[in-house]
Protein backbone atom coordinates (compact mmCIF):
# COMPACT_ATOMS: atom_id res chain seq x y z
CA UNK A 1 0.00 0.00 0.00
CA UNK A 2 1.12 3.41 -0.97
CA UNK A 3 2.00 5.66 1.54
CA UNK A 4 0.28 8.31 -0.14
CA UNK A 5 -3.36 8.01 -1.86
CA UNK A 6 -3.59 10.74 -5.04
CA UNK A 7 -6.07 10.95 -7.63
CA UNK A 8 -3.89 13.42 -9.90
CA UNK A 9 -0.02 14.52 -9.17
CA UNK A 10 1.33 17.12 -9.61
CA UNK A 11 5.11 17.75 -10.18
CA UNK A 12 6.60 21.64 -9.42
CA UNK A 13 9.52 23.01 -10.99
CA UNK A 14 10.26 26.49 -10.31
CA UNK A 15 11.97 27.15 -14.12
CA UNK A 16 12.91 25.54 -17.36
CA UNK A 17 16.29 25.46 -16.94
CA UNK A 18 17.72 21.88 -17.85
CA UNK A 19 19.43 20.28 -14.71
CA UNK A 20 19.72 16.74 -13.05
CA UNK A 21 16.85 17.69 -10.58
CA UNK A 22 14.40 18.66 -13.15
CA UNK A 23 15.43 16.00 -15.40
CA UNK A 24 14.63 13.59 -12.20
CA UNK A 25 11.41 15.62 -11.93
CA UNK A 26 10.20 14.64 -15.40
CA UNK A 27 11.29 10.94 -14.84
CA UNK A 28 8.70 10.85 -11.69
CA UNK A 29 5.71 11.79 -13.47
CA UNK A 30 7.10 9.27 -16.56
CA UNK A 31 7.02 6.73 -14.43
CA UNK A 32 3.89 7.93 -12.66
CA UNK A 33 2.15 7.95 -16.15
CA UNK A 34 3.37 5.13 -17.35
CA UNK A 35 1.67 3.45 -14.41
CA UNK A 36 -1.74 4.50 -15.14
CA UNK A 37 -1.28 7.60 -12.39
CA UNK A 38 -2.68 11.44 -13.82
CA UNK A 39 0.74 12.97 -13.31
CA UNK A 40 1.41 16.06 -14.59
CA UNK A 41 4.75 18.57 -14.66
CA UNK A 42 3.71 22.41 -13.29
CA UNK A 43 6.50 24.23 -14.69
CA UNK A 44 6.38 27.55 -12.31
CA UNK A 45 7.26 30.00 -15.33
CA UNK A 46 4.04 29.02 -16.82
CA UNK A 47 1.70 29.27 -13.71
CA UNK A 48 3.83 33.00 -13.45
CA UNK A 49 3.01 33.83 -17.20
CA UNK A 50 -0.81 32.61 -16.90
CA UNK A 51 -0.45 29.95 -19.71
CA UNK A 52 0.46 26.47 -19.95
CA UNK A 53 3.41 25.90 -22.36
CA UNK A 54 5.40 22.49 -24.12
CA UNK A 55 7.41 20.05 -22.77
CA UNK A 56 11.24 21.41 -22.42
CA UNK A 57 12.47 19.63 -25.75
CA UNK A 58 15.29 17.83 -23.76
CA UNK A 59 12.78 15.57 -22.14
CA UNK A 60 10.79 15.25 -24.95
CA UNK A 61 11.63 11.06 -24.48
CA UNK A 62 9.79 10.98 -21.83
CA UNK A 63 5.72 10.91 -21.73
CA UNK A 64 4.83 14.02 -19.89
CA UNK A 65 1.91 16.38 -19.54
CA UNK A 66 2.10 19.52 -18.17
CA UNK A 67 -1.13 21.94 -16.05
CA UNK A 68 -1.21 25.68 -14.76
CA UNK A 69 -4.21 24.77 -12.90
CA UNK A 70 -3.34 22.64 -9.82
CA UNK A 71 -6.78 21.11 -8.38
CA UNK A 72 -6.42 22.40 -4.53
CA UNK A 73 -8.21 19.28 -2.70
CA UNK A 74 -7.11 16.77 -0.42
CA UNK A 75 -7.58 13.88 -2.76
CA UNK A 76 -4.62 15.27 -4.72
CA UNK A 77 -0.69 15.67 -4.03
CA UNK A 78 1.92 18.47 -5.09
CA UNK A 79 5.41 17.34 -5.22
CA UNK A 80 7.70 20.26 -4.26
CA UNK A 81 11.33 21.03 -4.82
CA UNK A 82 13.51 22.08 -1.88
CA UNK A 83 13.45 25.65 -3.05
CA UNK A 84 9.51 25.73 -3.19
CA UNK A 85 8.20 24.29 0.18
CA UNK A 86 6.72 27.81 0.95
CA UNK A 87 4.15 26.76 -2.13
CA UNK A 88 2.73 24.52 1.18
CA UNK A 89 1.20 28.09 2.42
CA UNK A 90 -0.31 28.39 -0.89
CA UNK A 91 -2.27 25.29 -1.47
CA UNK A 92 -4.36 24.36 1.96
CA UNK A 93 -6.10 21.55 1.05
CA UNK A 94 -3.57 18.90 -1.27
CA UNK A 95 -0.96 16.80 0.24
CA UNK A 96 1.99 18.17 -0.26
CA UNK A 97 5.56 15.83 -0.73
CA UNK A 98 8.28 17.68 -0.02
CA UNK A 99 11.52 16.09 -2.40
CA UNK A 100 14.58 16.74 -0.75
CA UNK A 101 17.02 16.25 -3.49
CA UNK A 102 19.41 19.13 -1.73
CA UNK A 103 19.94 19.61 1.50
CA UNK A 104 22.12 22.21 0.89
CA UNK A 105 19.81 23.73 -1.83
CA UNK A 106 16.98 24.14 0.75
CA UNK A 107 19.43 25.79 3.70
CA UNK A 108 21.04 28.42 0.71
CA UNK A 109 17.58 29.17 -0.78
CA UNK A 110 16.48 30.28 3.24
CA UNK A 111 19.01 31.95 4.08
CA UNK A 112 18.82 34.09 0.90
CA UNK A 113 15.02 34.51 1.88
CA UNK A 114 15.62 35.64 5.63
CA UNK A 115 19.08 37.65 4.62
CA UNK A 116 16.59 41.14 4.76
CA UNK A 117 14.64 42.28 7.37
CA UNK A 118 12.50 45.67 6.52
CA UNK A 119 12.91 48.10 8.64
CA UNK A 120 9.62 50.54 9.55
CA UNK A 121 11.22 53.24 10.82
CA UNK A 122 14.02 53.50 8.80
CA UNK A 123 12.08 52.62 5.55
CA UNK A 124 14.54 50.36 4.25
CA UNK A 125 15.94 46.72 4.09
CA UNK A 126 18.57 45.45 6.55
CA UNK A 127 20.60 42.89 6.09
CA UNK A 128 20.61 40.59 9.06
CA UNK A 129 22.22 37.31 8.08
CA UNK A 130 24.81 36.65 10.60
CA UNK A 131 27.77 35.34 9.31
CA UNK A 132 28.84 32.20 10.91
CA UNK A 133 30.45 28.84 9.97
CA UNK A 134 27.57 26.32 11.07
CA UNK A 135 27.05 22.97 10.54
CA UNK A 136 23.36 22.72 8.64
CA UNK A 137 21.93 20.96 11.50
CA UNK A 138 22.72 24.33 13.56
CA UNK A 139 20.18 27.02 11.85
CA UNK A 140 20.13 30.88 12.23
CA UNK A 141 17.52 31.71 14.53
CA UNK A 142 13.78 32.45 12.91
CA UNK A 143 15.18 31.61 9.76
CA UNK A 144 13.56 28.87 8.96
CA UNK A 145 9.64 29.24 9.53
CA UNK A 146 9.10 27.10 6.37
CA UNK A 147 9.99 24.12 8.83
CA UNK A 148 7.81 25.15 11.82
CA UNK A 149 4.83 25.53 9.13
CA UNK A 150 5.42 22.03 7.86
CA UNK A 151 5.82 20.52 11.28
CA UNK A 152 2.18 21.82 11.99
CA UNK A 153 0.84 21.11 8.63
CA UNK A 154 2.56 16.92 8.64
CA UNK A 155 -0.92 15.29 8.48
CA UNK A 156 -0.70 16.54 5.40
CA UNK A 157 2.98 16.30 4.39
CA UNK A 158 4.85 13.72 3.52
CA UNK A 159 9.28 13.59 2.90
CA UNK A 160 11.11 12.33 0.45
CA UNK A 161 14.63 11.87 0.75
CA UNK A 162 17.05 11.36 -2.55
CA UNK A 163 19.96 10.37 0.29
CA UNK A 164 20.78 9.09 3.48
CA UNK A 165 22.21 12.61 4.32
CA UNK A 166 18.51 14.05 4.03
CA UNK A 167 16.66 11.15 5.99
CA UNK A 168 19.08 12.54 8.79
CA UNK A 169 18.60 16.18 8.08
CA UNK A 170 14.84 15.54 7.85
CA UNK A 171 15.01 13.44 11.10
CA UNK A 172 17.24 15.87 13.05
CA UNK A 173 14.40 18.89 12.37
CA UNK A 174 11.80 16.99 14.08
CA UNK A 175 9.60 16.36 10.39
CA UNK A 176 7.99 13.27 10.42
CA UNK A 177 7.09 10.61 7.81
CA UNK A 178 10.09 10.64 5.60
CA UNK A 179 10.53 7.78 2.93
CA UNK A 180 13.47 6.91 0.42
CA UNK A 181 13.07 8.29 -3.36
CA UNK A 182 16.68 8.64 -5.02
CA UNK A 183 17.04 8.90 -8.56
CA UNK A 184 18.97 7.15 -11.49
CA UNK A 185 22.15 8.56 -13.77
CA UNK A 186 20.89 9.04 -17.39
CA UNK A 187 21.79 6.27 -18.81
CA UNK A 188 23.33 7.86 -21.62
CA UNK A 189 26.59 8.19 -20.11
CA UNK A 190 26.44 4.30 -19.07
CA UNK A 191 29.18 2.78 -21.39
CA UNK A 192 28.09 0.97 -24.30
CA UNK A 193 30.75 -1.34 -24.67
CA UNK A 194 33.35 -2.90 -21.52
CA UNK A 195 35.90 -0.42 -21.06
CA UNK A 196 39.46 -0.78 -22.30
CA UNK A 197 41.26 -0.25 -18.45
CA UNK A 198 44.53 -1.05 -20.77
CA UNK A 199 43.64 2.19 -22.33
CA UNK A 200 43.51 4.36 -19.41
CA UNK A 201 45.76 7.44 -18.59
CA UNK A 202 47.19 9.05 -15.50
CA UNK A 203 44.68 11.34 -15.76
CA UNK A 204 42.62 12.95 -12.93
CA UNK A 205 39.01 14.52 -13.42
CA UNK A 206 36.98 16.70 -11.23
CA UNK A 207 34.23 19.28 -10.59
CA UNK A 208 35.62 23.03 -10.67
CA UNK A 209 32.51 24.19 -9.56
CA UNK A 210 32.78 22.09 -5.88
CA UNK A 211 35.53 22.75 -3.48
CA UNK A 212 37.52 24.40 -6.13
CA UNK A 213 40.17 25.52 -3.53
CA UNK A 214 40.82 22.68 -1.87
CA UNK A 215 41.18 21.06 -5.14
CA UNK A 216 43.58 23.64 -6.33
CA UNK A 217 46.08 22.71 -3.44
CA UNK A 218 45.71 19.12 -3.91
CA UNK A 219 47.15 19.47 -7.47
CA UNK A 220 49.65 21.89 -6.95
CA UNK A 221 51.30 19.02 -5.45
CA UNK A 222 51.25 16.93 -8.80
CA UNK A 223 52.39 18.39 -11.66
CA UNK A 224 53.07 15.53 -13.30
CA UNK A 225 49.43 14.03 -13.76
CA UNK A 226 46.96 15.41 -15.78
CA UNK A 227 43.65 17.15 -14.33
CA UNK A 228 40.69 17.78 -16.45
CA UNK A 229 37.94 20.15 -15.04
CA UNK A 230 34.45 18.96 -16.19
CA UNK A 231 32.55 21.80 -17.72
CA UNK A 232 31.74 22.93 -20.69
CA UNK A 233 31.36 19.35 -22.70
CA UNK A 234 28.65 17.77 -24.57
CA UNK A 235 27.76 13.61 -24.10
CA UNK A 236 30.52 12.30 -25.94
CA UNK A 237 33.04 14.51 -24.88
CA UNK A 238 32.47 13.86 -21.15
CA UNK A 239 32.29 9.73 -21.62
CA UNK A 240 35.97 10.27 -23.35
CA UNK A 241 37.03 11.75 -19.98
CA UNK A 242 35.60 9.52 -17.98
CA UNK A 243 36.78 6.07 -20.29
CA UNK A 244 40.50 7.76 -20.46
CA UNK A 245 40.81 8.70 -16.83
CA UNK A 246 41.86 6.38 -13.97
CA UNK A 247 40.49 8.79 -11.24
CA UNK A 248 37.67 11.32 -10.55
CA UNK A 249 38.16 13.72 -7.37
CA UNK A 250 35.59 15.24 -5.51
CA UNK A 251 36.29 17.73 -2.35
CA UNK A 252 33.30 19.65 -2.45
CA UNK A 253 29.65 19.75 -0.88
CA UNK A 254 27.54 16.87 -1.75
CA UNK A 255 23.99 17.96 -1.40
CA UNK A 256 22.77 14.94 -2.11
CA UNK A 257 23.97 11.76 -4.07
CA UNK A 258 25.69 13.53 -6.46
CA UNK A 259 25.39 12.70 -10.38
CA UNK A 260 29.23 13.01 -11.49
CA UNK A 261 30.89 10.29 -9.43
CA UNK A 262 28.44 7.90 -9.73
CA UNK A 263 28.86 8.46 -14.01
CA UNK A 264 32.66 8.28 -13.57
CA UNK A 265 32.25 5.38 -11.40
CA UNK A 266 30.47 3.48 -14.29
CA UNK A 267 33.66 4.52 -16.88
CA UNK A 268 36.12 2.29 -14.55
CA UNK A 269 37.49 5.42 -12.81
CA UNK A 270 38.72 5.31 -9.11
CA UNK A 271 37.27 7.63 -6.66
CA UNK A 272 38.28 10.02 -4.12
CA UNK A 273 35.90 12.31 -2.02
CA UNK A 274 35.75 14.06 0.57
CA UNK A 275 33.31 13.65 4.33
CA UNK A 276 31.21 16.42 3.06
CA UNK A 277 27.09 15.96 3.34
CA UNK A 278 25.67 13.03 0.99
CA UNK A 279 29.78 12.02 0.98
CA UNK A 280 29.89 11.00 4.45
CA UNK A 281 27.64 8.70 4.51
CA UNK A 282 28.14 5.05 2.81
CA UNK A 283 24.58 4.80 1.88
CA UNK A 284 25.13 7.93 -0.42
CA UNK A 285 28.66 7.15 -1.63
CA UNK A 286 29.64 3.22 -1.25
CA UNK A 287 33.48 3.53 -0.83
CA UNK A 288 35.76 2.30 1.80
CA UNK A 289 36.91 4.98 4.21
CA UNK A 290 40.26 4.78 2.54
CA UNK A 291 39.05 6.87 -0.31
CA UNK A 292 37.51 9.57 1.75
CA UNK A 293 38.54 12.24 3.88
CA UNK A 294 38.24 15.27 5.97
CA UNK A 295 39.17 18.42 3.79
CA UNK A 296 41.28 20.31 6.14
CA UNK A 297 44.70 21.09 5.03
CA UNK A 298 46.80 18.34 7.02
CA UNK A 299 45.19 15.77 5.27
CA UNK A 300 46.39 16.89 1.75
CA UNK A 301 49.64 14.92 2.30
CA UNK A 302 47.44 11.76 2.12
CA UNK A 303 45.35 12.61 0.17
CA UNK A 304 48.84 13.18 -2.43
CA UNK A 305 49.74 9.91 -1.75
CA UNK A 306 45.88 8.22 -2.28
CA UNK A 307 46.42 9.53 -5.61
CA UNK A 308 49.98 8.37 -6.33
CA UNK A 309 48.95 4.90 -5.44
CA UNK A 310 46.06 5.19 -7.66
CA UNK A 311 48.05 6.23 -10.88
CA UNK A 312 50.78 3.36 -9.59
CA UNK A 313 48.57 0.61 -8.98
CA UNK A 314 44.99 1.54 -10.93
CA UNK A 315 44.54 -2.22 -12.69
CA UNK A 316 43.90 -4.09 -9.07
CA UNK A 317 42.55 -0.94 -6.78
CA UNK A 318 39.72 -0.39 -9.30
CA UNK A 319 37.77 -3.30 -8.23
CA UNK A 320 37.64 -1.48 -4.66
CA UNK A 321 34.78 0.06 -6.69
CA UNK A 322 32.77 -3.01 -7.23
CA UNK A 323 30.39 -2.30 -5.00
CA UNK A 324 29.52 1.35 -5.97
CA UNK A 325 29.08 -0.01 -9.57
CA UNK A 326 26.73 -2.47 -8.52
CA UNK A 327 24.30 -0.03 -6.95
CA UNK A 328 24.52 2.61 -9.50
CA UNK A 329 23.35 -0.20 -11.74
CA UNK A 330 20.36 -1.34 -9.98
CA UNK A 331 19.18 2.60 -9.34
CA UNK A 332 16.40 2.32 -12.29
CA UNK A 333 15.11 -0.66 -10.14
CA UNK A 334 15.33 0.87 -6.93
CA UNK A 335 13.85 4.16 -8.14
CA UNK A 336 10.86 2.07 -9.80
CA UNK A 337 10.34 0.00 -6.06
CA UNK A 338 10.41 3.71 -4.31
CA UNK A 339 7.82 5.37 -6.35
CA UNK A 340 5.34 1.82 -5.90
CA UNK A 341 6.22 2.26 -2.20
CA UNK A 342 5.03 6.14 -1.83
CA UNK A 343 2.16 6.01 -4.50
CA UNK A 344 0.60 3.14 -5.25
Amino acid sequence: MGYIKSDKVYVYLPGRIPCGGVELAHQLVDRLRNRGKEAFVVYGEDVRKGQSGSVMDCYNMYDIKTTIQIEDNPKNVLVLPETAYGLAKTYTQIQIACWWMSVDNFVQHELHYHQYQWDEKKKIYQNVRKWIHVRVYHLPIKAFDILDYLRKQQHRVIHMCQSKYACEYIKSQGLQKYYPLSDFINLELLPKQPIDMSKKENVVLYNPKKGLKYTEMVIKHLPQYSFVALQGMNRKELNDCFDKAKLYIDFGSFPGKDRLPREAVMHDCCILTGKNGASAYYEDVPISDRYKFDTIEKNIPDIVDMIHNVMRNYGSLIFDFEEYKSVVRSEIEVFYSEIENIFF
